[in-house]
């Protein structure tokens, strides 16, 4: 594929060279953040350096990021004041691309915890120039305007809404260091996103979000034979990015974003990740949609999987989790609760009951 350029409004630059698009840095001074050992174990990391200082980029580090900690930000910040920081450059996967936006933001803006608890709105005010580079593409924080963060020791959690990067450098060989295990995870994640997109939609959103689920499947399919396929790690790129533009969503159905008001279900009683929780809830999910919107959920599987049976349809996406070797069940994780310690953490939704709720967590222990 050739080189190429588009806007969501983030510029979104693609290139299979060597990180040349880092001039668009060139004399700034930058704050570089990235996460715990890729980058270095991959050469990545000595490739960026080189290229900041080839392009005459003066720039201060901020790595081991493997968390959403509130403490990685206030560094951060500290970092960006204290030395009149232009830009920020993160590299790595949504924790990292998550924070970059964040301390953009929180270095031009004071109090900002009642930004990220919503008592402020973020809207029209400035951030530093962030340029962002997906190394674990899955969630599509490299080009959306959303951010979370932790505050661990206060127990509390924050998120910044209206904050878009600049740009985003898209370059496949960045993820060619993914394993076969961490390449399935991030690539059914993206399909359960984009699935439930567009459960619901009609039209062009409908056809061109049933390419995007088709493609992610083939794409996987064919790096389970070579990692390194560039075609297939581009359109894992795409597609993270596609998931989250709105293009196959807008003007459609939103009954398949029920799911984000459920999955967490398993990462209050059981620990999970964000990832493992939706990716366990989906077929889940789907038995429970299809109690009320049985149509659109047959249509799913229709287009998806040219399957006319619920059922059997769910029954083929535990069979994908099987082929590569992912937990489908909360077994994997914990033990079942009792139904007063579940309950106590089930908020009904509508259109669903407590007890359809209830009764649809449980049934995530089910073994084969």
């Amino acid at each position: 594929m050739k080189d190429f350029e588009f806007k969501f409004p983030t510029i979104v630059y693609y290139e299979t060279g060597e990180l040349e698009t880092l001039k668009i840095l060139s004399g700034k001074k930058v704050l570089f953040l990235y996460g715990k050992n890729s980058l270095k174990e991959n050469g990545y990391y000595d490739l960026i350096l080189k290229r900041l200082k080839e392009y005459n980029i003066r720039f201060f580090e901020l790595g081991d990021i493997f968390k959403a900690d509130i403490k990685k930000v206030e560094e951060g910040i500290k970092i960006s004041k204290k030395n009149d920081i232009e830009a920020i450059l993160g590299v790595g996967g949504s924790t990292v691309m998550d924070l970059a936006k964040i301390i953009s933001f929180g270095a031009l803006n004071d109090n900002l915890w009642s930004y990220l608890n919503h008592t402020l709105d973020p809207t029209g005010l400035d951030s530093l120039y962030t340029v962002l580079i997906p190394t674990y593409p899955a969630g599509g924080s490299e080009i959306d305007n959303a951010a979370e963060v932790d505050d661990f020791l206060n127990k509390r959690h924050g998120s910044l809404y209206g904050i878009y990067p600049d740009v985003c450098i898209m370059n496949p060989k960045l993820t060619y260091s993914l394993d076969l295990e961490a390449t399935s995870y991030l690539a059914i994640e993206q399909f359960v996103q984009a699935s439930c997109a567009i459960i619901g939609t009609t039209g062009i959103v409908n056809e061109l979000g049933i390419t995007v689920c088709k493609n992610i499947l083939s794409s996987l399919k064919a790096l389970r034979s070579n990692l390194q396929c560039e075609e297939a790690r581009t359109n894992l790129l795409l597609t993270s990015s596609i998931n989250v533009s709105g293009l196959i969503s807008n003007g459609g159905s939103e009954i398949g974003y029920l799911i984000y008001s459920l999955e967490s279900i398993g990462e209050n009683l059981l620990e999970m990740s964000y990832r493992d929780a939706l990716i366990v809830y989906f077929p889940l999910f789907l038995r429970l949609l299809s109690k009320h919107y049985y149509y659109e959920v047959l249509k799913y599987f229709k287009d998806i999987f040219g399957i006319d049976d619920i059922e059997i349809g769910i029954k083929r996406i535990y069979e994908l989790y099987d082929m590569y070797n992912l937990n489908g069940y909360y077994n994997s994780f914990g033990e079942l609760q009792n139904d007063t310690v579940i309950l106590n953490n089930l908020d009904a939704v509508e259109p669903f009951t407590l007890e359809e709720l209830l009764e649809t967590y449980k049934s995530g222990f089910t073994t084969k």
